[in-house]
Parts: structure tokens; sequence; C-alpha cells
């Protein structure tokens, strides 16, 4: 027998801190939310930013990875570090979306889609151009940046 003492929301899931009466053991448990979401894909990507500071200035490499509007606001940073963090974000998001949903890799390229920030600078997705049916309504996005890494986390529901 166990009592759920407590249920924290985290946007797509929650974590129910239940506990079970003979061991007096604690158990997390990560659970969709009592919406109806349904996880239709994750995944999760690193990237190193020696392997984009060999190929940043190749021509080529920028206009592969980022549309428009990410370049938009690449070239706002002056400082060259942020830029690097700035590109290797975006490989890291968009090869995790890709890690997510297969149906996005397949005949679509990395510049068919965007990622943003919004006022509060919570990276967001915008589709340009999608062939067939994506199967998802909600993508939950986050980026994070080390002194030599940056890596991204994508959950599709």
């Amino acid at each position: 027998m166990y009592c759920p003492t407590s249920i924290l929301k985290f946007g797509l899931f929650s974590l129910e801190n239940q506990y079970r009466t003979r061991n007096n053991l604690e158990v997390y448990e990560l659970q969709l939310d009592k919406e109806g979401d349904e996880m239709k894909g994750i995944g999760v990507d690193i990237v190193e930013f020696d392997r984009i500071r060999a190929v940043k200035n190749r021509a080529k490499f920028v206009d592969k990875i980022l549309n428009e509007k990410e370049k938009a606001v690449l070239v706002t940073f002056k400082n060259e570090d942020r830029q690097l963090e700035y590109l290797a974000g975006r490989w890291a998001a968009k090869e995790a979306l890709y890690k997510a949903d297969n149906q996005l890799a397949d005949g679509h390229a990395f510049t068919d889609f965007a990622i943003l920030n919004d006022e509060s600078g919570a990276p967001y997705l915008e589709i340009f151009c999608l062939t067939g049916e994506w199967k998802c309504q909600k993508v939950h996005l986050t980026i994070s940046h080390s002194d030599n890494y940056a890596v991204a986390f994508v959950v599709l529901s």
C-alpha cells in the first residue's frame, strides 16, 4: 500500500512523491499529466564546442544549420564565444528534434525550422516547411551550455 503525499508539476510531466509503508521508502515516479498528454518522442544531443569551432567559418556550415531568423540573431552577438555557444546549441537542439521524431529527418533540412527564444529567454520551435502530417502538438525544448559543450533535450507530445 502507498500513500500519495505530493504532486509537483513540471510542464508535460507530473512528479508524484509516493511512499510504501512496508519499507518506508520514497519512490518518485514520472507520470504524464492527467490531461491526457501522450509522449510521442524524446531526443537528446550534446555538441562539443571544438567541433563547431573547427567548421564555423566555412560559408556553407552556417547556411546548413541556421535559417534566416536564426542568422539574424547570430549576427547580434559580437562575442565570438557567444556565437559559438549559439551555433552549438542550435545544432544540438535540431539533432535532438530529429532524434525525437524521425519524420523530421526524412526530407527536411535544418533550415525548415528555427529554434528561437521567447521574451524570457526560453527556446521554442518554429516550423516553416513541413511535408505530411505531423503527429505532435507540443514541443518541449531546453538547451544548456557549459565551458566546452552544448546539450539539448526535446520532448514531443
